[in-house]
């Protein structure tokens, strides 16, 4: 005959939470770093010629990065391995069209993530002149930045015309000044134009 052994719940319990632990004490497992491409915004449209700084934003929860590497049309172009991570790209001989730009980063447990956008990269143009449609003054324009801005004052005369210094005959040099309160420009500017505000 055998003997039954009769144990205290007690030590039931223990041995279950025993168990639980050790089935629940798993390597947690990594995850891939971050890899964002800031700058340039996906679809930009870059003039030939000029240099751009392609910015990546790469950080892991759970190891160091090693490096950065950078793509060009699937041509590796740089690695880095220190922020910032920044790379100065002249576009100079690149043709106009879509090129794409890559980043991969790589952290120390071996894993990885990229980002990838497609820039336009355009052949400039420079503004042309505009016509005045309200009596057919051309003035000429000069883009500063992503703006276009008038070359020449405006000589649109209208009921807030007044001569500069008094005189009529300044108006073709200093076209005229407008004693108006209307600061968008209406009554004042061509369609499409507006006199420039403090963040112009």
């Amino acid at each position: 005959m055998h003997k039954i052994t009769h144990y205290p719940i007690s030590f039931f319990l223990i041995a279950l939470a025993f168990i639980i632990i050790l089935f629940s004490c798993e390597k947690k497992e990594s995850t891939p770093p971050e890899c964002i491409i800031l700058n340039p915004k996906s679809n930009s449209k870059i003039v030939a010629g000029n240099s751009i700084t392609i910015s990546v934003l790469a950080k892991s929860d759970n190891d160091k990065i090693l490096e950065v590497v950078f793509f060009i049309d699937d041509k590796e172009v740089v690695t880095l391995k220190t922020q910032p991570y920044n790379y100065y790209w002249e576009t100079e001989n690149y043709d106009t069209w879509v090129h794409k730009i890559k980043a991969v980063a790589f952290d120390n447990s071996g894993l990885s993530s990229g980002h990838e956008i497609n820039i336009n990269i355009i052949q400039y143009s420079p503004p042309t002149p505009v016509i005045d449609a309200r009596d057919d003054n051309t003035y000429e324009v000069v883009e500063i930045g992503e703006q276009i801005w008038m070359a020449e004052n405006l000589r649109y005369e209208n009921e807030y015309t007044v001569y500069v210094n008094n005189d009529g005959g300044n108006t073709e040099v200093y076209g005229y000044l407008y004693m108006t309160h209307i600061g968008s420009g209406e009554g004042v500017c061509p369609d499409d134009w507006h006199i420039p505000s403090r963040n112009d």
